[in-house]
């Protein structure tokens, strides 16, 4: 086994055994857990589409940390689409010497090792999970925080199925910065923002565990931890492009 594969398998059991810290984590007041907020750039939604960039950001005692961010290219299987390159202006060119999967992603999972996931529209971000840890034969039951969930019930909006609120609207709205749309880890500055400003507003004051923010956040299980949702063929009409 090469070096850089043992390097992979060690951050592997790392970030799997540090899933009993999350659960750890949820009946903690969410101020005082550590969360990673990712965010990907895809050749698409569908099941045959492929990450090609990753950001993602920590939150440590409610402020982000960013001496700890993490960028990086993936090279994916098939180049990505014209349309997909107008969204996000990764071109195939810069794609050639990045590492593909599944070692690509090993700087996000060290970033993600011990802490509650946020994402905005998360579907997108724990379907792609799932397929990179299913390359690796192991499955994972991601703690999530969807910032999009929480920006429904924050707005107090009629929930639309087919489509997830944009982020840069959200931001807006919360009279929030944009950082560099459609780039991975401008997009996971951004929803670092919305979740704090969210939470905060959720919290209103009172003591607000992590438990309750992973509940309101998913549709799927509003009374308790999030359960895993099947991503396959959902490319919701309207929804945030990658």
């Amino acid at each position: 086994m090469s070096a850089r594969a043992e390097v992979s398998q060690s951050t592997m059991a790392i970030f799997v055994g540090s899933q009993s810290e999350v659960r750890a984590q949820l009946d903690q007041p969410w101020e005082r857990a550590r969360f990673v907020v990712a965010d990907f750039e895809t050749t698409g939604l569908s099941a045959t589409d492929a990450i090609i960039s990753f950001g993602a950001v920590h939150i440590d005692g409610a402020r982000v940390v960013g001496r700890s961010s993490v960028y990086g290219l993936v090279r994916p299987p098939v180049p990505p689409s014209p349309e997909s390159i107008r969204v996000h202006a990764i071109r195939p060119g810069d794609l050639e010497s990045a590492p593909s999967l599944p070692g690509a992603l090993d700087p996000l999972f060290a970033a993600m090792t011990g802490r509650v996931l946020v994402a905005h529209a998360a579907w997108v971000e724990r379907g792609f999970l799932d397929r990179a840890l299913l390359a690796r034969e192991v499955a994972v039951d991601l703690t999530v925080v969807d910032t999009a969930e929480l920006s429904w019930a924050h707005f107090e909006l009629p929930r639309d199925p087919r489509r997830s609120p944009g982020l840069e609207t959200v931001a807006g709205r919360l009279a929030l910065p944009v950082f560099t749309p459609h780039h991975a880890l401008g997009d996971a500055w951004t929803t670092a923002l919305v979740f704090l400003a969210l939470a905060r507003h959720r919290a209103a004051g009172r003591a607000m565990s992590v438990r309750e923010l992973v509940a309101a956040s998913d549709p799927a299980h509003r009374g308790g931890v999030a359960v895993k949702r099947s991503w396959r063929g959902r490319k919701a009409a309207g929804a945030d492009q990658p």
